[in-house]
């Protein structure tokens, strides 16, 4: 007995309901109830004995049979003006082509039922990658790393019409496992596709794959790091030193590690303070252009913000904290902290892995492809970004 986790569970409760989406048009309990017999015959493709089987909507197509019942709409007041011809039509070959058409039509091929079912007659040709790494790890009282994780995901958004195969580009050295000793590159632990794609086997060698991405929105890759290659890309330097039993002066320098021409945004350091904190008196050190901090008397909470950090740079905080009461012990450092930040950092990397370029397969060969070939002269239209964001940035006083 195998017990599923609820990730899991949600996940496939919402492909079932994407892929039942696709068909019906519209979810609602007025459509789920007129469709009945096609809803029943798409989960009895996508489950078999309760184990999912399959979930894209473009392979499931030649095994549906049952056209979908449109909803209908309560009469208007006021009689309003036809919709457009072309919205017309276009909605009946979405159910023509979803509920099967002719048995010609069924037995087409998996690249012939990605393409799109409904084109905009303006439509182009865009697709947009999104590489997001985000950083979790937690630093001792000394700065040494005690854990760190990295999770890369490549999201996709893709509107491209002929289901057209690409070959992705990626720039730096890809490892799975472990690494040879000479290799100064960060070792991925691991690394998961999404179902489009058709060639891993350059990935590591030539830095390349080659997939044929469905339309919509869909995640083509994600992987995870726990080496303690990766270089950080802040380093925080606390120190609190008493001045009297009534108050504290606490320092904190903020130093950036990554490139002079990149810069962080929305960077937030949250700092607890001791509960017996009557009042923070905040000045800084640095030249950064916008930043701001916050005292909250009920949470004894201090916040530092700060719109922009350039890559290289230290800034610095000075606080002068009055207390109500002495502090028990006498060791203040206990009554404060974990220190927490928030960051992003556009255009930056901490696994090296970024997307050098996204063009049609056909296009990347020897030759450029066949003069002739429909590949050859496809117009594509990308919109590539990258960076790192903050999942949970903690050090320890």
């Amino acid at each position: 007995h195998l017990a599923a986790g609820g990730a899991l569970v949600a996940e496939q409760l919402r492909r079932i309901a994407s892929v039942v989406q696709d068909y019906l048009g519209v979810l609602t309990e007025d459509s789920l109830r007129k469709n009945f017999v096609l809803v029943y015959e798409v989960l009895d493709e996508v489950l078999d004995l309760g184990f999912m089987q399959e979930t894209s909507t473009e392979k499931l197509r030649p095994h549906i049979f049952n056209e979908p019942v449109p909803e209908e709409r309560p009469p208007a007041a006021v009689s309003a003006p036809a919709p457009p011809t072309s919205v017309t039509s276009k909605v009946q070959q979405v159910a023509s082509s979803l509920s099967g058409g002719s048995a010609q039509q069924r037995s087409r091929t998996y690249a012939e039922c990605s393409a799109s079912v409904v084109q905009d007659e303006a439509h182009k040709n865009e697709i947009y990658l999104d590489l997001v790494e985000a950083i979790n790890v937690v630093f001792n009282s000394s700065g040494q790393v005690v854990n760190s994780l990295l999770n890369g995901t490549l999201s996709v958004k893709s509107f491209l019409t002929g289901a057209p195969e690409l070959r992705l580009n990626l720039l730096g050295d890809i490892i799975i496992g472990r690494k040879p000793h000479y290799s100064t590159a960060v070792a991925l632990d691991d690394i998961n596709f999404h179902e489009c794609v058709q060639d891993t086997e350059h990935l590591m060698s030539e830095r390349y794959l080659i997939f044929r991405p469905p339309d919509g929105e869909f995640k083509l890759l994600n992987y995870r790091c726990t080496t303690s290659d990766l270089k950080m890309p802040f380093r925080l330097l606390p120190t609190v030193e008493p001045v009297s039993p009534y108050r504290l002066e606490f320092t904190l320098r903020l130093q950036s590690s990554y490139p002079p021409n990149i810069h962080a945004t929305h960077v937030v350091v949250k700092v607890p303070m001791p509960k017996v904190t009557s009042h923070v008196a905040v000045e800084y050190r640095g030249d950064a252009p916008a930043q701001e901090s916050d005292f909250s008397p009920t949470e004894k909470l201090l916040t530092w913000k700060l719109q922009r950090f350039r890559g290289g740079a230290e800034h610095v905080i000075k606080a002068s904290i009055s207390l109500s009461s002495p502090i028990a012990g006498g060791n203040p450092k206990k009554e404060m902290g974990p220190i927490q930040m928030q960051f992003e950092i556009p255009y930056h990397s901490l696994s090296g892995v970024t997307v050098r370029s996204v063009k049609t397969a056909a296009a990347e060969r020897p030759g450029g492809g066949m003069a002739n070939s429909p590949s050859a002269s496809y117009k594509l239209s990308r919109w590539v970004r990258h960076g790192v964001s903050s999942q949970s940035y903690v050090y320890r006083l």
